[in-house]
């Protein structure tokens, strides 16, 4: 595991982090469910820094939807309908075609949020 950048701003444990062509990413444990969320902090002057609402940065994206804006932190969480972690007895309502939710599912998706900050900063596309 990386180093996590000193203004990294959830203060849950941290299970993974690294770096992406200079972008940090960071998978930290959420306060529900042991559930894990992923977190990515955009470069000065990044595209994506100027957007009004952050849901709106990228569209279809595995986890749903950026949540969470912070400074130049964004990240997503993955409690939505239809993901669930072992922990979380959804009150016994888990129905066909819910992911199950893991830790490297998250890291898996937090690395990709880097990969793709700095593809549209370079290029303008992402692959999400």
């Amino acid at each position: 595991m990386s180093n996590v950048p000193a203004d990294f701003p959830i203060t849950n444990e941290v299970v993974a982090s690294g770096e992406y062509e200079g972008i940090p990413w960071v998978a930290a444990r959420a306060p529900l469910y042991g559930a894990v969320n992923g977190y990515v902090k955009l470069p000065a002057g990044h595209p994506w820094l100027d957007v009004q609402e952050r849901w709106e940065i990228v569209n279809s994206i595995p986890w749903g939807e950026i949540t969470y804006g912070s400074g130049r932190w964004i990240g997503f969480d993955t409690l939505h309908s239809g993901q669930y972690w072992p922990s979380e007895d959804r009150w016994n309502r888990q129905y066909d075609g819910d992911t199950l939710m893991t830790e490297e599912m998250v890291i898996g998706w937090a690395e990709q949020l880097a990969i793709d900050a700095h593809n549209y900063a370079t290029n303008g596309t992402y692959e999400i």
